[in-house]
């Protein structure tokens, strides 16, 4: 099961909560892949923070609250292109006969 993202790739929100006007859409690099029960999901880095709080121990006495980033679902972001800078798809095609790249749609640039 592909996603054609990769851990680093910088993607940006183009629906739910995180997506309330074009001039605020966030953008941010994928920290993590997931897949659970079927579904595939993302942690990207500054979007969909939630605050935890966690319990006491040896290291904070007093307890503390944590800001992390929750898993939103791939179909929630899209990939943006390194070298155009536009929100692009993802075309696959083998180069050399051998090595599988990913292309921007929009540019036909590789990605990676």
């Amino acid at each position: 099961m592909s996603l054609g993202l990769k851990k680093g790739d910088t993607v940006e929100v183009i629906t739910g909560k995180d997506r309330s006007t074009k001039s605020s859409r966030k953008r941010g690099a994928i920290l993590q892949l997931l897949v659970r029960k079927g579904r595939q999901l993302v942690r990207v880095e500054g979007v969909n923070k939630v605050t935890k709080t966690m319990r006491k121990s040896e290291k904070s006495p007093q307890g503390e609250m944590i800001k992390i980033e929750m898993p939103i679902d791939v179909s929630n972001v899209m990939l943006v292109c390194p070298k155009c800078g536009k929100r692009t798809r993802i075309r696959a095609e083998v180069q050399d006969g051998k090595r599988k790249v990913r292309l921007c749609v929009k540019c036909r640039k590789v990605i990676d």
